[in-house]
């Protein structure tokens, strides 16, 4: 069968991963084709040997498929339990834009993600062009869209490569991701494509608390985050109504000194009346969110005269 060709969509965010997500956070089922051919469909026909353009196989050793294939090995050769441990996809490419590989499954509704697969050139000629698309299943159905564009390389070195485009989910709760080779022509358009994961890249935090702190003391506030890719933090300070300025380490200019800007926790030393006010976390990964702001509140410090034949201490501020 032959599907249609796509139109709808626009090129969203692509960037590369540093991260490696576990199975649990990895939306689809069989991403590393350790079962073998199961819980993805195909427009390429399925077969053990290659009969030409336009076929596929889930294996280990392209070579034995088709004796003019690179003698590439799985991406992760040996990491896996699966019923095909050291198997990929390899596909004999075709002419006209036909799906390699789609899954429906379900998504969690205004969350970023982050799709990555990688893939490797089989023959050195007129390497496959594949695009990424996402089609809206849930709750209401909608076109396919493209994420993403990927020109794989031409050299049949064995050496696998990266491909990845974040995508953010708005009020979608379930989608169909597709692979889609547009290269279009049969000599060549050879390849094979491994460990493919879709998972929640979008950093999840809480917000800060309110502080209140005697003059000269040191404020603290912090945040704890999740997310799938790397995360990174920057605090800031609101200077007036809705005007946001990044904090950095060092002295204030005030008499203040700022410690851990960019990390989770923020300490604000020796605090007087200019450091009053408002503070945030930017936190970034895949994508990026503010907390809600906390206030810092720095009060007057008092000093305690002491008892006095058995009379308790009377607190006065200190100026």
């Amino acid at each position: 069968m032959k599907p249609s060709r796509y139109s709808a969509g626009a090129s969203l965010l692509f960037l590369l991963a540093a991260s490696t997500p576990s199975a649990a956070q990895n939306r689809i089922t069989n991403g590393d084709f350790e079962q073998g051919n199961s819980s993805f469909f195909s427009s390429y026909w399925f077969f053990p040997d290659d009969l030409g353009a336009g076929y596929y196989d889930v294996r280990a050793f392209p070579e034995n498929w088709n004796p003019f294939f690179s003698s590439c090995r799985d991406h992760t050769p040996g990491n896996g339990a699966g019923s095909c441990d050291e198997c990929f996809l390899v596909a004999d490419g075709t002419s006209g834009n036909w799906l390699v590989w789609a899954e429906e499954f379900n998504v969690a509704p205004n969350t970023t993600y982050r799709f990555r697969y990688w893939y490797v050139s089989l023959y050195p000629w007129r390497p496959a062009e594949m695009q990424t698309w996402i089609r809206r299943e849930a709750p209401t159905p909608g076109l396919p869209t493209l994420v993403g564009q990927d020109n794989f390389t031409i050299n049949a070195d064995c050496l696998w490569r990266s491909a990845t485009q974040v995508w953010s989910s708005g009020d979608t709760t379930r989608i169909t991701l597709y692979l889609e080779d547009v290269e279009g022509e049969e000599n060549g358009n050879d390849f094979g494509i491994d460990d493919l994961v879709f998972y929640d890249c979008g950093p999840h935090s809480t917000s800060p608390s309110n502080v209140r702190v005697q003059r000269g003391g040191t404020a603290f506030f912090s945040v704890f985050a999740t997310a799938g890719d790397p995360l990174g933090y920057q605090w800031q300070r609101e200077t007036s109504p809705g005007t946001w300025v990044n904090l950095s380490n060092g002295p204030t200019g005030t008499g203040s000194t700022i410690f851990g800007a960019t990390t989770a926790n923020l300490a604000v030393a020796n605090v007087s009346n200019p450091d009053n006010g408002n503070y945030r976390a930017i936190v970034t990964s895949c994508a990026s969110i503010e907390t809600n702001a906390a206030s810092l509140i720095v009060a007057r410090r008092f000093q305690g005269l002491g008892p006095l034949h058995g009379v308790p201490t009377i607190g006065f501020p200190a100026f």
